[in-house]
């Protein structure tokens, strides 16, 4: 279930988003110390299973205990299955990470976990409370290619390949992996880049999230984290381009802010923000968080973030963006129109226009004389056919 926000309390920036449902906005107010349900079952049934649909039924427990709220047994009973499994799940992530953390570290590769896996060694003190659907990290720029040849050596399988050699790291921003374990193989989603909208390719420096990050062990292994200032600048950021519609990644937003709030220096934040490119994003990211789980940004924060003024390049950029996947074809010419310089906008382009045979083989099953041709065929109408689908759905 996703949400839709209303207006922001304290910043103007809306996003145009609508408000959050009954259900999930019952179950913010009642992470955050809002009231909880009449001790019936039935008051209990929606609300337990938007903590499971979210994978919020660890935290939801965590507030009742916290609070010594009387659950009704069923709702009791029912809460921890689903924080059972996703304490199960987290674990199994975090563990099957382990020894590839160890092979970066041995390589002298540093490894930057981000969002889940990096709030596990800082935020949430048990799997149950936070789900993990894949492992997110981050390699430096130029070690991408040794990166990527390490998790080769080690095993790894890995995803769908780019569309040309080279694609990744200069205009895409991560690689698809998976574990080599034959039973329940672990995705990661391994970065050169922070974020997947080439404008920010271009407007975030190689260094950004490195030069502040802490160290951490993740089962033994050395890892890094990024650190407070860069964190809540990646959890806002990331939730705004993907549309800032999660329960989880706002509550990831506003716990951070809350338990860190003696290391985070607004100012500096911000500028450091609006430095790389994103204040933006950022703002609409804390801005929605805040929509759904109230005003919590020092005036001087809201003050800066109030007097961003985005230009119609970066709000076409942070509009689209939850819409790449969906419009393909709208992802490349926003990609073209917001790219600086002629040159970058040409290997771009060209890069897109031409394909290598092993992504075509991946979208094309077949194999007969002239099957390159008809996959991209079959590439163009696909796109073409994506984005028609998405508009008679949407105006269904």
């Amino acid at each position: 279930m996703y949400l839709k926000s209303d207006e922001c309390p304290g910043l103007t920036d809306n996003a145009g988003m609508g408000p959050p449902s009954n259900d999930l906005t019952r179950l913010a107010r009642c992470l955050t110390g809002g009231e909880f349900p009449s001790p019936e079952p039935e008051a209990w049934f929606a609300l337990v299973e938007a903590a499971g649909r979210e994978g919020l039924a660890g935290l939801l427990l965590e507030s009742a205990e916290r609070r010594r709220v009387d659950l009704p047994l069923a709702a009791h009973l029912r809460l921890r299955e689903q924080a059972t499994h996703v304490a199960s799940g987290t674990a199994h992530r975090l563990r099957s990470l382990a020894p590839i953390a160890r092979a970066f570290a041995d390589e002298g590769m540093p490894l930057l976990l981000l969002k889940g896996a990096a709030l596990h060694l800082t935020l949430y003190s048990r799997p149950e409370l936070r789900p993990m659907s894949d492992v997110d990290c981050m390699v430096p720029l130029d070690r991408a290619e040794d990166a990527c040849a390490l998790l080769d050596r080690l095993g790894c399988r890995r995803g769908p390949a780019p569309v040309r050699p080279g694609f990744f790291p200069t205009f895409h921003n991560e690689l698809e992996y998976f574990t080599p374990q034959a039973d329940h193989p672990v995705r990661l989603d391994v970065h050169a880049r922070p974020f997947r909208p080439l404008r920010y390719a271009q407007s975030v420096p190689p260094h950004a999230f490195w030069e502040a990050a802490t160290p951490m062990k993740l089962y033994g292994a050395a890892v890094v984290v990024p650190g407070a200032a860069d964190m809540l600048i990646h959890l806002a950021v990331h939730a705004a381009i993907h549309g800032a519609n999660r329960l989880l990644w706002l509550y990831d937003i506003y716990r951070f802010a809350a338990e860190n709030s003696d290391q985070l220096d607004w100012p500096p934040l911000v500028a450091r923000a609006r430095t790389w490119g994103l204040l933006h994003p950022l703002r609409v990211g804390l801005c929605r968080t805040e929509s759904v789980f109230g005003a919590f940004l020092p005036a001087n924060a809201r003050a800066a973030l109030n007097h961003a003024h985005p230009s119609v390049l970066d709000r076409l950029v942070l509009w689209h963006a939850p819409r790449d996947e969906a419009h393909p074809l709208g992802h490349v010419a926003v990609n073209v129109l917001s790219i600086r310089g002629w040159r970058p906008r040409l290997r771009y382009l060209s890069a897109v226009l031409r394909p290598a045979r092993e992504h075509l083989g991946g979208l094309y099953p077949w194999r007969h004389p002239g099957w390159t041709v008809c996959a991209h065929a079959w590439r163009v109408l696909r796109a073409v056919g994506r984005g028609v689908g998405m508009r008679r759905l949407t105006q269904a």
